[in-house]
């Protein structure tokens, strides 16, 4: 998605509830420092794949859920200790993120996540790069997304998952590695519920942005209302290859999102669909008239047919009506704004494929 604001300084928009931050924050206070430390076991989990062995296995967990125990110990202290700043929310995450991305690729590597649950991964590491995105799109605009209450419990369970798969070998009366498939199921359906939170966390940012006679202009690619369910869900050659574990908002997703969470309405709506199904097969030929010029630059066939695929399934999307590209004209309480076409008409069916307008 992307977003164009018509809004006054930032400040001038930022929440009244939310203070502005400190002049005295400081980087490297207690919370900070532990935060930066924990990383510090990433190159000790690309170890594992040497010393997978049980000592070796026992030595990594113990490590990685240090590191998970040390994620409740800097949000404890930065709250108790009045030591909470806008870089420790920002960096937090960021830390788990890379943990966890990080240890999921690992034990596909050496093989104890088998390849019947691999598209759990996609889906898990897919999440944490769009929220991230999300982040630093609202991080540039001066806002902080701090992780929600249901992100929080996936982190929990998606931890313990990997701890136990880590470990791997049966104990006394259960076997970790099958405690830790069964919870990275489970963490990946709070992995999808959790993301889907963030559409309306994102969209409640940017209607924070703007003053009250403010206006917004959103431009998506978005799937058909009646696919979304079933999208979100499985991983196909785009989720596997080009963007993993994304996942495409439809305009039912995106409208409710910003009817639940802002004070925003939706005055235009605009289809480009067919316009960027010729767009695709443009770059498409251009691709092919470049062939050979690739090939001699260094990149394989596998490579080129790759993309000439995703040119062609897209394409194929959007003439089909699955996949759309719109446009919405989002307008605060106070905006007075005319659309220059005329407005969306009522009880339009907000399918894809019927959101077409005619252009010259």
């Amino acid at each position: 998605m992307a977003i164009s604001v018509d809004d006054g300084p930032v400040g001038a928009a930022r929440s009244a509830a939310e203070p502005a931050p400190s002049a005295r924050e400081k980087f490297w206070n207690l919370p900070n420092t532990i935060t930066v430390v924990r990383v510090g076991v990433v190159p000790i989990l690309l170890l594992l794949p040497w010393f997978s062995k049980p000592a070796g296995s026992c030595f990594i967990g113990w490590c990685f859920t240090i590191a998970a125990f040390s994620d409740l110990l800097d949000g404890w202290l930065a709250r108790r200790g009045q030591q909470v700043t806008r870089i420790g929310k920002l960096l937090d995450p960021l830390a788990d993120k890379l943990i966890v991305s990080t240890a999921l690729i690992v034990l596909v590597a050496i093989g104890r996540i088998p390849s019947w649950a691999t598209w759990m991964v996609v889906v898990i590491v897919g999440r944490e790069l769009a929220v991230t995105g999300l982040r630093g799109l609202a991080s540039s605009q001066g806002q902080v997304m701090a992780a929600s209450g249901y992100g929080k419990l996936k982190t929990f369970t998606q931890n313990v998952a990997i701890g136990a798969m880590i470990f791997h070998y049966q104990t006394l009366i259960f076997s970790f590695h099958s405690i830790g498939l069964a919870l990275l199921g489970l963490a990946t359906l709070l992995t999808l519920w959790s993301g889907y939170t963030y559409f309306a966390e994102y969209f409640r940012r940017c209607s924070d942005l703007l003053r009250p006679e403010g206006a917004m202009l959103l431009q998506a690619i978005v799937v058909d209302d009646r696919h979304y369910q079933h999208d979100a869900r499985h991983v196909d050659f785009i989720k596997r290859y080009i963007f993993p574990g994304g996942v495409l908002p439809s305009v039912e997703v995106i409208t409710g999102n910003v009817a639940r969470a802002t004070d925003l309405r939706l005055a235009h709506r605009e289809s480009f669909t067919s316009h960027y199904a010729e767009t695709l097969r443009r770059w498409r030929t251009r691709l092919r008239a470049a062939w050979s010029d690739l090939r001699a630059a260094g990149r394989s066939e596998a490579f080129l047919r790759c993309w000439e695929f995703y040119f062609l399934y897209c394409e194929g999307g959007f003439r089909e009506g699955r996949i759309g590209l719109v446009q919405m004209l989002l307008l605060k309480p106070h905006c007075r704004i005319q659309p220059a076409l005329a407005p969306v008409p009522d009880g339009r069916p907000a399918t894809a494929d019927r959101l077409e307008v005619a252009h010259d």
